[in-house]
Formats: structure tokens, sequence, C-alpha cells
């Protein structure tokens, strides 16, 4: 995924990880996994066609929606669900940002992306930049909105609301792009999610919230939730997972009502304070997470253990947090053919019967 052309950001990461304050990231993926700030990870199965609250802050809130499918891995068959709508509303120097991006909407051939939203109530539309860079500037793949910038790629969007955060909404195909065939029914389009905080997390004086959001508590503590047990060949599974043991009350304290609903049971949205989790009360599996000087974070893969965990995580940390790399360096001069005339080739021999 391509950084937003910001000097100032690229800056910001370099002294930040200098400080050892490196943003942490989290986010979702597949079917779906969530995985937190700290190294911990869960699966949240979800409802029929219901929205979570996935993020809240004090000027923006983040719902998504999930829809049940059917497909095939590994040999096994597996009743599951996929994150299918995800709707932002952000307070912005230019009023409030609504913004949907709907999987309903995406090819899953092509997954050339679009989206959608409302500027201080006026409309615009995103589309993916089908010329690559020659495109990512053009009126339909970039759009500000007051101090929040939207940025447009082949099928992913990346969102910048300074100073806290950066979130990346990409489409994919179910259950995989080149798995395509192992859909049995359900959406052929799931989107994936990556939150980035841009600031120490121990410098928020709102503690963000939700399902994700919730696990940028400056604690240090990852926390692991329900898993699903990973399908053997034969087997027909129905995922029951639902971040049990991971996040603070129930998941039905998560449900939305609406696309861009702010207000739920631990809504930050239009706070001026709040504390965060209390991480001692949870009841999943808890591990000291490395400072964030160490670049390593957590992630899920669609259908990782642990070390795949960690080092996709680690890898995708270091992506978040590093600076661009410098390009690079340009071949050597093809050596000159020596004067020499060339001998003669060998004759050829005939092939063996």
């Amino acid at each position: 995924e391509r950084r937003p052309p910001s000097m100032l950001l690229a800056l910001l990461h370099l002294f930040q990880a200098a400080l050892g304050l490196c943003p942490g990231t989290a986010g979702g993926q597949g079917d779906p996994h969530l995985y937190g700030a700290h190294g911990g990870h869960t699966d949240f199965r979800g409802r029929e066609n219901t929205f979570f609250n996935v993020v809240s802050h004090q000027k923006m809130s983040a719902n998504v929606k999930t829809k049940d499918g059917e497909f095939r891995l590994h040999g096994a068959t597996i009743n599951g669900s996929w994150m299918v709508e995800f709707h932002l509303v952000v307070q912005t120097t230019a009023g409030l940002l609504h913004w949907t991006y709907d999987a309903a909407r995406i090819s899953p051939a092509s997954l050339l992306g679009f989206s959608h939203g409302t500027c201080g109530g006026v409309p615009f539309k995103l589309t993916g930049a089908r010329l690559g860079n020659l495109r990512r500037d053009g009126p339909l793949q970039r759009r500000a909105c007051g101090d929040v910038v939207l940025q447009a790629n082949h099928s992913s969007v990346k969102v910048l609301m300074p100073p806290y955060w950066a979130v990346t909404v990409a489409p994919k195909a179910t259950p995989d792009y080149f798995h395509r065939s192992d859909r049995i029914s359900g959406p052929e389009v799931r989107l994936d999610l990556l939150i980035a905080l841009l600031l120490p997390e121990r410098s928020l004086i709102v503690a963000p919230h939700g399902l994700i959001g919730q696990t940028f508590d400056g604690s240090d503590v990852g926390v692991d939730g329900a898993v699903d047990p990973k399908p053997q060949p034969g087997e027909h599974v129905t995922t029951k997972a639902m971040a049990e043991g991971s996040i603070e009350g129930v998941w039905q304290d998560y449900v939305m009502p609406s696309p861009f609903a702010t207000s739920f049971r631990f809504s930050r949205y239009g706070l001026t304070e709040a504390a965060p989790r209390n991480v001692t009360a949870l009841t999943g599996r808890k591990f000291k997470f490395a400072p964030a000087a160490s670049p390593t974070s957590a992630t899920a893969s669609h259908d990782g253990g642990t070390d795949e965990v960690t080092e996709a995580s680690r890898r995708r940390l270091e992506e978040s947090c590093s600076p661009p790399s410098p390009p690079p360096p340009s071949p050597p001069p093809p050596t000159p053919p020596p004067s020499t005339s060339p001998s003669p080739p060998p004759p050829s021999s005939s092939p063996s019967p």
C-alpha cells in the first residue's frame, strides 16, 4: 500500500520512531480476524446484516457491517462471515464527513475501488486509480474534506485524519482472490481494515474505544480473545467466536442501529475526556507487549498460526512506521565484450533414444 504523499507525515513517523513512539496498528481481516495494537488477536463472527462499532474517538466514529457466507478452506466447509461495509463519520474543519465503502459495489475480478460520501453535506465519490500513479492525484482519486484527506489507490482507500488516525480500507475477494471458486454462498467481496494511531497512546486525553479502537489503551499489554478452532479436512465448521475475553462488556454492547450511528455503551464520540479500558478486568490471555521502540506488532492471517501472526505483524508495523526507503542504486554498466573472436560452438549431440 502506497503511503500518502506527505513529507510532514514522513517526518512525523521518523521523529516518533527516533523517540520510541512509533504509532501502533490494529485492524481486522478475513472472516473476520481482529488484531489489537499490542499484539492480541481474536475472531469475531458478527451477525447477519448487523452494524458494529470498531473505533470510537472524540471526533470520529467507524462502523462495519458483517454478513454471513459459506466457503471451502483446506478441504473443510466453513460457515463464516465477512465485513462488507465500512461507514465513517468525522468532524472536520469543513463540517461533518460521512464516508461509505460498500463491498457489494466492487467486482471480485478487478477489485477496482468505488466509495462515496458527503463533506459538509456536499456529495462526492472516489474511484480506483486505473492508471496507477498517473491518476492518483485526480479529483476522483483524492478528496480533501477540511483537514481530512481520502486517497484512493486501485482498490483501497486511505483516510488520513490528523493528528490522530490513518485508516485504510481494502476490498478482497472471498475467500481470497486466487480461490474465488471456493466461495459457496454469501458476499463475493469482503473488506479488510488497517487502523494506525499517529500519536503515542498515553498522550490521548480521550482514550478510544470500539471493538478495535479499545486496544489503543496505553497498557503495553496484549490480550487474546476467543478464536475459532482451525478447521480440519472434511469438517463442516460454523464460526462462533465473538471476541470474548478481549473486549469490555459483551458483543451486544457494540451493535449499532444504523451506518453512521455514534452512540453505544462505550462511545467516545463528542467527549473531551475518557479513561482507557481496564485491561486487568479482561478474561483473555494477557502478555507483555514489546515496547514501541521495537518494531513489532500484531496482525492476523486468514488461517495463520501464532508464528505467522507475529511475523506478519512485525513486517506491517515496520512498513507503517518506517520512512520511505530510498530508491535502489542504479545497476552497474554492462561489462564490455572481450575483443577476441568467440570460439565456434561445439557440435551438437543427438538426443538419447
